[in-house]
C-alpha cells in the first residue's frame, strides 16, 4: 500500500500541475504526517514554507505522506490534516468540500424533512450524532471527520464551513461573508496557538498520574507540583508534552513538562517536593 502511494503521488501531482496551468498558476507539493506537527521547530518551518509559497503566487498542495505513514504517526484523513494546517497558519477560515450541501439534521436521502443547518454556534453531542459515522450517506466517516476537524478549528477561533463540491465556483463569495453551506462559528473565547498545539498537534511522550488534590488544582488553573504526582510513565524529556491522568485512568489534561522522566524518578521523596512539574501556562484542560 505504501509503495503504491509513492507511485501514485507522481501521477497525482502531474494532474494538479495540468489543472493549475490552465489558470497560469504553479503548484507545489507538501507531504506531512502527524509527527511533523508534534515538533514545534517543524511547525515553524512548515509555516515559513507555506507563507513563502504564497508570496511567490504558488499554490501548496498538502497531503498526508502515505508512502511513509504508519499508524503511530498518521493524521488519518485530509479533513483533520487541513484543520491542523489551519492552526499553523492562523487561518481566517477553514473550508471543507463535501458531496452534500453541509450538515443536515438527519440523513437527507432517507428523510425528506431533513434540514440543512446553516449556522452552528457550538459542536455538541447532538451535532456529532447528526454527523453519523462510518457507513453513513456521507461515506466512511466522511461527515464525522469533518466535525472532528471543525472542533479543532472552532476551538482555536477559526470558523469552518462545509460546502458542496458543486459550489466550488462560488468560494470567492465566502470571502465576502456569504454562507454557501454550513458555517461553524469560531469561538470568541478560544485556545491560543500554543494551547491548540498542545491539545491537538503535539506528540504525546508520556503520562503523569496525579492525586485528587493535584487534579483539582490543575483544573482550577494552578500549576502541577511534584508533590501531587503519583507515578510517571514514558521516557519524556523536559519541554515535551505529556498526558495528565487521575488515579482512575481518566486523562483530563495535557501539558509541557519541566522535568525529564528520569529526573522525577530520582527525586527521593516526591511528595515533599514543592517544585513545579508543569506550569499552569503550559497546561490545557481536556475535561469540562
Amino acid at each position: 500500500k505504501q509503495a503504491c502511494a509513492a507511485i501514485g503521488q507522481m501521477f497525482l501531482m502531474q494532474e494538479y500541475e495540468q489543472v493549475f496551468s490552465l489558470f497560469d498558476l504553479q503548484c507545489a507539493q507538501i507531504l506531512l504526517n502527524h509527527d511533523d506537527f508534534g515538533n514545534r521547530k517543524r511547525i515553524i518551518s512548515l509555516k515559513n514554507t507555506i507563507e513563502k509559497l504564497f508570496s511567490m503566487n504558488v499554490v501548496p498542495v498538502i497531503n498526508e505522506n502515505d508512502a511513509l505513514a504508519v499508524d503511530e504517526i498518521k493524521v488519518g484523513d485530509n479533513d483533520t490534516l487541513s484543520a491542523m494546517v489551519s492552526l499553523v497558519l492562523d487561518a481566517d477560515m477553514l473550508i471543507l468540500v463535501s458531496d452534500v450541501d453541509g450538515l443536515y439534521s438527519a440523513n437527507p436521502k432517507h428523510n425528506p424533512d431533513a434540514k440543512l443547518l446553516k449556522e452552528i454556534d457550538d459542536i455538541t453531542d447532538d451535532i456529532r450524532a447528526m454527523a453519523g459515522g462510518a457507513g453513513t450517506v456521507y461515506g466512511t466517516g466522511g461527515m464525522s471527520t469533518k466535525i472532528k476537524a471543525g472542533e479543532i478549528a472552532v476551538n482555536s477561533g477559526i470558523p469552518m464551513m462545509i460546502v458542496n463540491k458543486t459550489k466550488i465556483d462560488h468560494l470567492s463569495t465566502v470571502a465576502d461573508g456569504q454562507n454557501i453551506g454550513s458555517l461553524f462559528k469560531g469561538k470568541k473565547e478560544h485556545l491560543d496557538l500554543k494551547e491548540s498545539w498542545i491539545k491537538y498537534c503535539a506528540n504525546i511522550d508520556g503520562k503523569i498520574v496525579v492525586d485528587d488534590g493535584a487534579k483539582k488544582a490543575v483544573k482550577n488553573r494552578k500549576s502541577l507540583l511534584n508533590c501531587g504526582i503519583v507515578s510517571v510513565s514514558g521516557q519524556f524529556r523536559r519541554g515535551e508534552v505529556v498526558e495528565l491522568s487521575d488515579e482512575n485512568g481518566n486523562i483530563f489534561a495535557k501539558g509541557v513538562t519541566l522535568f525529564d522522566f528520569s529526573e522525577l524518578k530520582k527525586i527521593p521523596d516526591l511528595k515533599k517536593s514543592k517544585e513545579i512539574a508543569i506550569h499552569a501556562n503550559n497546561i490545557v484542560i481536556l475535561e469540562k
